[in-house]
Protein backbone atom coordinates (compact mmCIF):
# COMPACT_ATOMS: atom_id res chain seq x y z
CA UNK A 1 0.00 0.00 0.00
CA UNK A 2 2.84 2.40 0.83
CA UNK A 3 4.44 1.58 -2.50
CA UNK A 4 1.25 2.45 -4.44
CA UNK A 5 0.81 5.66 -2.46
CA UNK A 6 4.44 6.64 -3.13
CA UNK A 7 4.06 5.80 -6.82
CA UNK A 8 0.92 7.98 -7.04
CA UNK A 9 2.76 10.90 -5.38
CA UNK A 10 5.66 10.54 -7.84
CA UNK A 11 3.34 10.37 -10.87
CA UNK A 12 1.39 13.39 -9.58
CA UNK A 13 4.62 15.35 -9.02
CA UNK A 14 5.85 14.49 -12.51
CA UNK A 15 2.53 15.61 -13.98
CA UNK A 16 2.68 18.94 -12.15
CA UNK A 17 6.29 19.39 -13.28
CA UNK A 18 5.41 18.66 -16.90
CA UNK A 19 2.49 21.10 -16.75
CA UNK A 20 4.76 23.80 -15.31
CA UNK A 21 7.32 23.23 -18.07
CA UNK A 22 4.71 23.38 -20.81
CA UNK A 23 3.33 26.65 -19.46
CA UNK A 24 6.74 28.25 -18.91
CA UNK A 25 8.28 27.26 -22.25
CA UNK A 26 7.24 29.42 -25.22
CA UNK A 27 5.47 27.54 -27.97
CA UNK A 28 6.65 28.19 -31.53
CA UNK A 29 3.39 28.68 -33.41
CA UNK A 30 3.46 28.91 -37.20
CA UNK A 31 1.33 31.81 -38.41
CA UNK A 32 -0.64 30.74 -41.46
CA UNK A 33 -0.73 33.45 -44.11
CA UNK A 34 -4.13 34.47 -45.37
CA UNK A 35 -5.44 33.87 -48.89
CA UNK A 36 -5.14 36.79 -51.34
CA UNK A 37 -8.74 37.65 -52.17
CA UNK A 38 -7.83 39.59 -55.34
CA UNK A 39 -5.77 36.75 -56.86
CA UNK A 40 -6.49 35.83 -60.47
CA UNK A 41 -5.86 32.36 -61.89
CA UNK A 42 -3.85 32.31 -65.10
CA UNK A 43 -0.76 33.80 -66.68
CA UNK A 44 -0.72 37.61 -66.69
CA UNK A 45 0.05 39.78 -69.71
CA UNK A 46 1.45 43.02 -68.24
CA UNK A 47 2.47 46.04 -70.32
CA UNK A 48 6.13 45.76 -71.38
CA UNK A 49 7.02 49.23 -70.07
CA UNK A 50 6.55 48.01 -66.46
CA UNK A 51 9.68 45.83 -66.60
CA UNK A 52 7.99 42.51 -65.81
CA UNK A 53 10.71 39.96 -65.16
CA UNK A 54 11.42 36.55 -63.67
CA UNK A 55 13.18 36.43 -60.30
CA UNK A 56 15.09 33.19 -59.74
CA UNK A 57 18.45 32.29 -58.28
CA UNK A 58 20.08 28.87 -58.01
CA UNK A 59 19.61 28.68 -54.23
CA UNK A 60 15.96 29.76 -54.26
CA UNK A 61 13.39 26.95 -53.86
CA UNK A 62 10.84 28.94 -55.88
CA UNK A 63 10.69 31.56 -58.62
CA UNK A 64 8.35 34.47 -59.30
CA UNK A 65 7.58 37.26 -61.73
CA UNK A 66 7.05 40.89 -60.81
CA UNK A 67 7.26 44.38 -62.36
CA UNK A 68 10.38 46.36 -61.50
CA UNK A 69 8.89 49.73 -62.40
CA UNK A 70 7.05 51.17 -59.38
CA UNK A 71 4.61 53.67 -60.87
CA UNK A 72 2.38 54.79 -57.99
CA UNK A 73 -0.93 56.37 -58.98
CA UNK A 74 -2.44 59.31 -57.09
CA UNK A 75 -4.68 56.95 -55.10
CA UNK A 76 -1.71 54.80 -53.99
CA UNK A 77 -2.21 51.81 -56.27
CA UNK A 78 0.74 50.16 -58.01
CA UNK A 79 0.55 47.74 -60.94
CA UNK A 80 2.97 44.99 -59.92
CA UNK A 81 1.70 41.92 -61.83
CA UNK A 82 3.04 39.65 -59.08
CA UNK A 83 2.89 36.07 -60.41
CA UNK A 84 3.44 32.66 -58.79
CA UNK A 85 4.21 30.24 -61.69
CA UNK A 86 2.24 26.98 -62.05
CA UNK A 87 5.28 24.79 -61.45
CA UNK A 88 6.21 26.34 -58.09
CA UNK A 89 5.79 24.25 -54.97
CA UNK A 90 5.31 27.36 -52.83
CA UNK A 91 2.75 29.89 -51.67
CA UNK A 92 4.03 33.46 -52.12
CA UNK A 93 3.28 36.69 -50.27
CA UNK A 94 4.46 40.24 -50.94
CA UNK A 95 5.17 43.11 -48.55
CA UNK A 96 5.97 46.61 -49.82
CA UNK A 97 8.20 48.81 -47.67
CA UNK A 98 9.42 52.37 -47.75
CA UNK A 99 12.35 52.17 -45.34
CA UNK A 100 10.96 50.47 -42.22
CA UNK A 101 7.36 51.47 -42.99
CA UNK A 102 5.10 48.67 -44.25
CA UNK A 103 2.97 50.16 -47.04
CA UNK A 104 1.23 46.99 -48.20
CA UNK A 105 0.91 43.33 -47.30
CA UNK A 106 -0.71 40.74 -49.54
CA UNK A 107 -2.19 37.37 -48.75
CA UNK A 108 -0.62 34.33 -50.37
CA UNK A 109 -0.76 33.46 -54.03
CA UNK A 110 -1.10 29.80 -54.94
CA UNK A 111 0.87 28.43 -57.90
CA UNK A 112 -0.74 29.64 -61.13
CA UNK A 113 -2.14 32.85 -59.58
CA UNK A 114 -1.20 36.49 -59.98
CA UNK A 115 -2.04 39.86 -58.47
CA UNK A 116 -2.26 42.75 -60.91
CA UNK A 117 -1.98 45.63 -58.43
CA UNK A 118 -1.66 46.49 -54.76
CA UNK A 119 -2.95 49.42 -52.74
CA UNK A 120 -0.35 51.27 -50.65
CA UNK A 121 -1.33 52.77 -47.29
CA UNK A 122 0.37 56.06 -48.23
CA UNK A 123 1.65 57.59 -51.47
CA UNK A 124 5.45 57.90 -51.52
CA UNK A 125 7.04 60.77 -53.43
CA UNK A 126 8.68 60.23 -56.83
CA UNK A 127 12.22 58.91 -56.39
CA UNK A 128 11.47 57.29 -53.01
CA UNK A 129 13.22 53.98 -52.38
CA UNK A 130 10.81 51.04 -52.22
CA UNK A 131 11.49 47.42 -51.26
CA UNK A 132 9.40 44.46 -52.35
CA UNK A 133 9.83 41.60 -49.90
CA UNK A 134 8.56 38.24 -51.15
CA UNK A 135 8.22 35.28 -48.79
CA UNK A 136 7.71 31.71 -49.92
CA UNK A 137 5.84 29.15 -47.78
CA UNK A 138 5.52 25.38 -47.96
CA UNK A 139 1.91 24.67 -49.00
CA UNK A 140 1.24 21.96 -46.39
CA UNK A 141 3.08 23.27 -43.32
CA UNK A 142 3.30 27.01 -44.03
CA UNK A 143 6.96 26.93 -42.97
CA UNK A 144 9.04 29.61 -44.63
CA UNK A 145 10.98 28.67 -47.74
CA UNK A 146 12.93 31.92 -47.46
CA UNK A 147 12.47 35.42 -48.71
CA UNK A 148 13.86 37.69 -51.35
CA UNK A 149 14.00 41.50 -51.30
CA UNK A 150 13.90 43.58 -54.45
CA UNK A 151 14.78 47.26 -54.38
CA UNK A 152 13.20 49.79 -56.72
CA UNK A 153 12.07 53.41 -56.58
CA UNK A 154 8.88 55.29 -57.25
CA UNK A 155 8.86 56.63 -60.79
Amino acid sequence: MKFIRALCVIVFALGVGMLALSIARPVNVVQMPSVELNAVTGIPAPPSELGWTEVKQDDMPYRLYICGVCDVSDDGSVDIWFYNPDDNQALLTLNVYQGDDLLCETGFLKPGEYLESVQLSSVPADGSAITYQIVGYEPDTYYSLGNVSLNTEVS
